[in-house]
């Protein structure tokens, strides 16, 4: 319900503000654990929520090599 997409909005809002400190890998964590509770939850993000959490996981991407991002995603 909307605690769960609360706090799904929650832990990507802190992952965008880790990558804002250049804490890439413990941004790409939660963007990962982002994707984890919305399967989990069935749950979605609101339209502007995902479009900023979306925005931030390419951004993010496009910082690491794929190995990188894939160890820090896993």
């Amino acid at each position: 319900g909307r605690d769960q997409r609360a706090i799904v909005a929650c832990l990507a809002g802190f992952a965008a503000i880790c990558a804002a400190r250049g804490q890439v890998a413990s941004a790409v964590r939660l963007c990962a654990a982002v994707e984890v509770l919305l399967r989990t939850f069935s749950a979605s993000l609101l339209p502007a929520d995902r479009q900023a959490y979306d925005r931030n996981t390419a951004m993010l991407r496009s910082q690491l090599d794929e190995t990188t991002f894939d160890l820090a995603w896993g």
